[in-house]
């Protein structure tokens, strides 16, 4: 996990126009919403666009991110950043981090193998393979982490849940949100984000399991499907730890 420090007080995590919330001016907040949010969006198949020249910088602000963060996100999609944090982003380009490093995995045999089918893109079945064959631990690369950002500023997820958490002797708020009705519907289902005190996302935790609740905590399909696949589960599929 990487980080630093507390959330904000709002049921909103990432709020664009909290951003100069320290300086008292309308104007610090527009200017700063201009120069990210009209240079770069996000398309349909979840990659980000970049409409107009801009900085790492301003990646890290629409990523609602740290800048060592959205450093590293970029560096994994062949950018160089240099570090006076010059335009490394110019018009047109089109930066895959939507899990675009996720390989494809070998599908289960049998009931595990129509499971997997109906688990999501690659990223989602790359996760229900490590389930059904054993469960090892899973730290997410820096595209995966970008590919939840991504997802959580898209469908403007807020959190259930606030914890004050502590990482490295960071103070941290771990914020529970759910996943259900995103592209991450097969893979998460209801996830931990780590805020720190400027209300940027640090980190991610969930466990990836199968395991039943009360009819009505989670969306009725949603049971349905965790209830079916533990049924079918073989004795040596675990749950694991995925994380950034």
């Amino acid at each position: 996990m990487v980080g630093a420090s507390v959330c904000a007080q709002s049921q909103e995590i990432w709020p664009a126009d909290t951003l100069c919330y320290e300086i008292d001016t309308v104007e610090c907040t527009n200017r700063e919403a201009e120069s990210y949010e009209e240079a770069l969006s996000i398309s349909d198949s979840g990659d980000i666009v970049v409409i107009r020249g801009c900085s790492a910088g301003d990646f890290a602000r629409f990523l609602n991110t740290t800048r060592a963060i959205a450093r590293a996100i970029l560096e994994d999609c062949n950018y160089i950043v240099s570090d006076d944090d010059s335009i490394v982003l110019v018009t047109g380009d089109t930066i895959r981090c939507s899990n675009a490093d996720t390989p494809a995995s070998n599908p289960p045999r049998g009931m595990g193998g129509i499971i997997y089918r109906h688990s999501g893109d690659n990223f989602g079945k790359f996760l229900f393979s490590n389930y059904w064959q054993g469960g090892m631990d899973i730290a997410l690369s820096n595209s995966q982490f970008a590919g939840i950002l991504i997802c959580i500023k898209q469908y403007q997820m807020v959190p259930l849940s606030l914890t004050d958490t502590l990482s490295g002797g960071d103070s941290l708020t771990a914020c529970t949100v759910s996943f259900y009705n995103t592209p991450y519907e097969r893979a998460f289902g209801s996830a931990t984000v780590y805020v720190d005190f400027e209300q940027r996302i640090v980190g991610f935790s969930d466990r990836y399991n199968f395991d039943t609740k009360i009819w009505g905590t989670r969306p009725t399909r949603y049971e349905f499907y965790v209830r079916l696949v533990s049924l079918f589960s073989p004795p040596i599929a675990a749950g694991f730890e995925v994380c950034y």
